[in-house]
């Protein structure tokens, strides 16, 4: 653990590869929820897109972590959970521009929420298990 915080302290901190990070995961979940779409013609639900949820919550909070150089342990997790609550915005509003048959505010609301609190928490999740183990 020593080892780990004097190499922080040699780098400095970044956060511009969240951005990065950020919009590949929500292409990929924007791009999972268009699979669905396309393929099953249902609705959308969260009960089939949440794996794709969580693994890019997790995956993306662990990424965020790894990539932020000489930032202290709490600002790398905060980092990953903002990113995460980003990727999950990014996803809904790609949800809504997909959608063909419309969708209500109420239902975007629901979307953005959800998906926010999903990718938000496994992002903090990810980030301070690569914490521990990285």
């Amino acid at each position: 653990m020593n080892e780990r915080e004097e190499l922080r302290k040699t780098q400095k901190p970044r956060a511009w590869h969240a951005v990065f990070i950020v919009f590949i995961f929500a292409l990929v979940g924007g791009y999972a929820e268009y699979l669905y779409i396309t393929r099953t013609g249902l609705e959308l639900s969260l009960k089939y897109i949440a794996p794709a949820l969580i693994v890019s919550g997790f995956l993306g909070g662990v990424l965020v972590n790894v990539g932020s150089g000489g930032a202290s342990s709490v600002r790398r997790v905060l980092l990953a959970v903002v990113s995460g609550i980003s990727t999950g915005i990014l996803i809904a509003v790609m949800s809504l521009l997909m959608d063909i048959d419309g969708i209500t505010p109420l239902t975007f609301l629901s979307y953005t929420v959800w998906r926010s609190f999903i990718t938000g928490t496994l992002s903090a999740v990810g980030a301070a298990l690569a914490e521990f183990k990285v």
